[in-house]
């Protein structure tokens, strides 16, 4: 691994996390020194990756592609020393609610609830302008849901989306058959537009609130059996369908796309469509086709919008995406030759992409909201909870880390 992809230095992350290295010997570890280490090392974080060696590939050369580091990264559950167990138990109780359709029920009469309508989510504003969560105590819903003149059976219908750190089962649930000022009225919040209320939603709000809509609209797609027409059934947690005679269990599904940072050693690249924001640009993006690997996909996609070869890859993380609907993002870094880095957009797939210095995306990262309409052009970012920020922002680290001899 070259030092200018190496990204495997994340000062966001706590706590001990594992660098494996396929079609090679080498593992990669990261972690925090012991105590006799760390006067030695100034209580730094020790990794080897500084003595692998690059990995070069191209898209006519044979695949003996690694993913490097590959990064087993669980910010969900925060450092793995603190609360593992606590982890363990939450995940045991979700899934004891998914195979048990009474203790899901059960579970629903003590949970909270995020509503919806037409798969809006029901949100409120803060104090500084963003937007949080709605969510209710299910015998709260269950009033508001009676009060409208619906059917009290209707709380059935909410999904499981997971649990709190106090077990506390957490639903989502779609109001769409309502009327939904009335809702609006009896909630003191809104329905908003996910994709238009997304760079509002605080980090923490977000995985909640997309993967409520994902499973949501799935249930909505997926009432028929594709084999046999009939009807499908869910279980009570909403976490999969039957269908029919046959008995076919489907389960919710994300299309798989790589979303990838080009890099030439000291310039990025970044591209805008059409539908984007006015002066927001993000990293390449495309879905993989049926029967490619991940770095196929990186390498197509790569040479079909932006006319450029990859020479090598590395992995950064994963991310859900709602929009359009449910897909896998697989966040890479990728570097080609920095005297092979003239670009030819297809303009059918992008509407400009260029090459930004470190300067200009440092400048990009201090615009902390989207400008609002009137204001002057401004060259940003997706906001910090988007895996194009993450992808940006690993690749000014490593190139500061660069600049200061590390």
């Amino acid at each position: 691994m070259t030092e200018e992809s190496c990204v495997c230095r994340d000062t966001d992350t706590e706590g001990d996390s594992v660098h494996f290295t396929s079609g090679t010997d080498r593992k990669h570890f990261l972690r925090k020194p012991t105590a006799n280490e760390g006067d030695a090392v100034g209580g730094e974080r020790l990794c080897c990756c500084q003595v692998a060696e690059p990995v070069l590939t191209g898209p006519d050369q044979s695949r003996s592609v690694m993913l490097s580091p590959l990064r087993i990264l669980l910010p969900v559950i925060g450092p793995l020393s603190r609360g593992c167990s606590s982890y363990v138990s939450r995940m045991r109780f979700v899934n004891r609610l998914k195979q048990d359709d009474a203790a899901c029920l059960a579970a629903l009469q003590r949970s909270r609830v995020l509503l919806f309508h037409r798969l809006c989510p029901l949100l409120q504003r803060t104090e500084r302008g963003t937007l949080r969560t709605a969510a209710f105590n299910s015998s709260d819903v269950q009033l508001i849901v009676e009060r409208l003149g619906a059917d009290r059976s209707l709380l059935k219908e909410s999904v499981l989306i997971g649990c709190s750190e106090q077990n506390q089962a957490q639903f989502c649930l779609d109001l769409g058959e309502l009327d939904q000022a009335a809702v609006e009225g009896e909630c003191d919040a809104n329905f908003f537009d996910l994709r238009k209320s997304f760079f509002l939603l605080t980090g923490a709000e977000v995985p909640l609130v997309t993967k409520s809509q994902a499973l949501l609209r799935w249930h909505q797609s997926s009432g028929f059996c594709s084999a046999t027409g009939e009807p499908t059934q869910r279980n009570q947690a909403g976490s999969h369908r039957v269908g029919g005679s046959r008995g076919i269990v489907y389960y919710p599904t994300m299309s798989p796309v790589v979303i990838v940072l080009v890099s030439d050693g000291k310039r990025c690249l970044l591209a805008r469509q059409s539908s984007f924001p006015q002066g927001m640009y993000s990293a390449l993006a495309g879905f993989c086709d049926m029967g490619e690997s991940l770095e196929e996909t990186l390498y197509r996609e790569v040479a079909e919008e932006v006319g450029l070869e990859v020479q090598s890859v590395s992995y950064s993380s994963s991310q859900h995406w709602p929009f359009p609907h449910s897909s896998f993002m697989l966040a890479c870094h990728a570097f080609v030759n920095p005297t092979h880095t003239q670009v030819d957009v297809d303009h059918a797939e992008l509407e400009d992409a260029r090459w930004f210095s470190l300067e200009e995306i440092t400048c990009a990262l201090q615009v902390k909201s989207p400008p609002r309409r009137g204001d002057p052009p401004v060259f940003w970012l997706p906001p910090k909870h988007a895996i194009a920020n993450r992808l940006v922002t690993e690749w000014v680290e490593t190139q500061r880390h660069r600049k200061s001899g590390g």
